[in-house]
């Protein structure tokens, strides 16, 4: 029988001293400016619902245990990290920009083009897809998404998309479908050939079968933990190549650049006019999954994806950067694919 109210001694010197750890600066409260900036709304929902009734994402769980400082049975920075991924809603990260945050296991960002948006990552499953666009029509304004981009295989970016627009949209040309080149077969070989493994793995890492505590389930990293609900999938109608591009959704330009690594397939997002660039799980505050199939399969480790990463053509930008978990709106000068070497990177990774 499981007693999770003990907790061994070695366990809990091992949390103390880190809160003395030189490695970490636990005065440094950033993190936390970053993850507040732009908050429009965070709901009062206890929980997100499918059809029947059912929860597919709890709110209340997490909230009920999560404040103040680490239990002994949690290590100090992954409290921290799951403070932070407890900011949750609508945020705006700038002009015309928006983003859904910490109602999946992935961010869903809103860029407000001529007629509608454009929406990068529709979240995991329809259900929260719906949530989130809901929450941005209310607080913003109700207008057709008229572009959607996945920026990679792993299906927390990917799986709501009839959440949030259908086939019959694409297949009369209301919206377009970007990703990147091979992103059909890499999704069949992931949720085909990947998928009976994964499970498995996610309950050893993610520890899903407990129940949401502090001697349980805290954080996932990522989010809080991977959501119920459907997983969709809507074909691409215009791929990325390999040499990256250029396209006009609605009056937005965006700037593609080929960019695998986190996962077999997928791309970065420049937007010009907003000076800002979408790396995706390419760049976020928490360990990648270089080495083992738990979301999805990684590029062939860490050293292929950094050679992906460096053999881009160099470009110097000035960006607001979106990330997993936190939207940073400031300005920054730094090479493209410096950004691409994910936590390598001299500017801050992005959760």
């Amino acid at each position: 029988m499981r007693k999770p109210d003990l907790i061994s001694d070695q366990t809990r010197r091992a949390h103390r001293d880190a809160c003395c750890d030189p490695v970490f600066n636990w005065q440094d409260r950033q993190d936390f400016d970053f993850a507040s900036r732009g908050l429009i709304c965070r709901p009062d929902d206890r929980d997100i619902k499918d059809a029947d009734g059912d929860i597919v994402w709890h709110h209340e769980k997490f909230e009920a245990f999560l404040h103040g400082d680490a239990p002994a049975t949690v290590h100090p920075s992954l409290w921290r990290h799951a403070l932070l991924n407890n900011y949750r809603g609508l945020f705006k990260v700038c002009e015309g920009v928006w983003q859904v945050r910490g109602e999946s296991l992935g961010n869903a960002t809103f860029v407000e083009t001529d007629t509608g948006y454009i929406c990068i990552d529709p979240l995991t499953t329809v259900e929260t897809a719906r949530y989130a666009v809901d929450l941005l029509y209310e607080h913003v304004g109700k207008r057709p998404i008229v572009g959607m981009i996945y920026s990679h295989t792993h299906s927390d970016h990917f799986g709501g998309v009839k959440g949030m627009i259908t086939a019959e949209d694409v297949a009369t040309g209301r919206c377009q479908v970007v990703a990147s080149e091979g992103f059909t077969e890499w999704v069949l070989k992931e949720q085909g050939m990947a998928a009976e493994g994964m499970p498995s793995r996610n309950d050893y890492m993610y520890g899903e079968n407990l129940e949401v505590s502090a001697t349980g389930i805290v954080d996932t990293g990522l989010g809080q933990m991977i959501e119920g609900g459907k997983v969709t999938y809507i074909e691409p109608t215009d791929v990325i190549g390999t040499q990256g591009g250029v396209m006009v959704i609605d009056g937005v330009e965006i700037e593609f650049m080929f960019a695998p690594g986190e996962a077999p397939t997928g791309m970065h997002c420049y937007f010009p006019k907003h000076k800002l660039l979408h790396c995706a799980d390419n760049c976020y505050m928490c360990l990648h999954n270089v080495a083992v199939p738990f979301l999805a399969m990684p590029c062939n480790g860490p050293t292929a994806w950094r050679v992906r990463c460096y053999s881009r053509i160099q470009n110097t930008l000035s960006v607001d950067i979106i990330g997993r978990c936190l939207a940073k709106p400031r300005s920054k000068t730094f090479s493209v694919n410096s950004a691409m070497a994910s936590s390598s990177c001299m500017i801050r990774p992005c959760v």
